[in-house]
């Protein structure tokens, strides 16, 4: 294709399309160096203080749906994401399952959800990727995840106890499978 002198083609033409969408809260320290790993198949999105978090990662993932990886970089504990002002914890996610299926439909059904951090730490914060992957319908992963290779599964079915067990006493297996 010609493009008029001195004009550069347009980015479709000459940068492959990102397949991941790392977001980031600024405020988080050390996030420059996950903006430099993020590599060159990642859109990154560093979140607007002024805008509604959620609403702002749904609308930049459809401009690059369908996504392979969507990763959530924010302040919290365990299983609480602190995006902005915004909280994402089990009942947050009840209150913003539209905003939320909106997100999936811009995530190919294979895609996973990877929370970074403290948020997905421990039983509380495996009972947040549980809870992310039924409103998401995705699968999630958590740093500790990662450590030992568990998925928590999307809509549909039940959380592997293992997952919990391995790190928690039993009633807190219970209560992260939702039983």
């Amino acid at each position: 294709m010609r493009h008029p002198e001195g004009m550069l083609p347009p980015m479709s033409d000459i940068a492959p399309r990102p397949d991941h969408l790392l977001v980031i809260d600024s405020r988080v320290t050390g996030w420059p160096s996950h903006l430099i790993a993020a590599g060159p198949d990642a859109a990154v999105l560093i979140l607007d203080a002024g805008k509604d978090r959620l609403a702002q990662i749904a609308e930049v993932a459809a401009d690059y749906a369908p996504l392979a990886g969507l990763t959530l970089l924010g302040h919290g504990s365990p299983g609480l994401l602190l995006l902005g002002q915004t909280v994402l914890d089990g009942t947050a996610l009840d209150n913003a399952s539209h905003i939320l299926g909106c997100l999936a439909a811009s995530l190919a059904l294979e895609a996973r959800i990877h929370l970074l951090g403290l948020p997905g730490a421990g039983v509380a914060g495996r009972y947040l990727a549980h809870r992310l992957a039924q409103a998401t319908g995705r699968s999630v992963i958590t740093d500790q995840m990662m450590k030992r290779p568990v998925l928590v599964p999307a809509i549909g079915l039940p959380m592997p106890v293992a997952a919990v067990t391995a790190a928690a006493p039993e009633q807190g297996a219970h209560m992260a499978a939702g039983t």
